[in-house]
């Protein structure tokens, strides 16, 4: 978790302040002991996003989604084969629930967490939708 931990920062870094809040309701960096999961993926040698599947209240089976994608290797594919790898690892880990929440205007983002098989939960305040995936 370490070294996915250094490479996953590197990528975070690497956006702008509005990605981090598309990516980040909050535009932090998650790098608590809450992380259940984290996966980078690597292309040619270059890590260009990684997902993140955190804790999201003590003693439940649910996990927070994030996802990350490096800005010159958005529109390729990459956040789903993300996406899907954390749901189906999700199993393994006895998570029962995953929540993905982004910003309303964030149609990219809206458009994979339906493509990925999330239903839409609930409008969490004005500027945030919020999706659910029962494993």
């Amino acid at each position: 978790m370490i070294d996915s931990y250094k490479r996953s920062r590197k990528i975070w870094e690497s956006l702008n302040n509005t990605d981090r809040l598309l990516v980040s309701p909050r535009g932090n960096y998650v790098d608590s002991d809450k992380i259940l999961y984290r996966k980078v993926l690597t292309v040619n040698n270059e890590d260009v996003g990684f997902v993140d599947i955190y804790k999201h209240m003590p003693f439940s089976n649910s996990g927070f989604v994030l996802i990350a994608v490096k800005d010159n290797h958005r529109g390729k594919g990459y956040a789903e084969t993300l996406l899907k790898d954390a749901i189906n690892d999700s199993k393994e880990l006895n998570i029962k629930k995953l929540i993905y929440r982004c910003e309303k205007t964030n149609l990219p983002s809206i458009e994979l967490a339906k493509k990925c098989g999330f239903t839409p939960t609930k409008v969490v305040s004005i500027n945030y939708c919020e999706f659910c995936y029962n494993l």
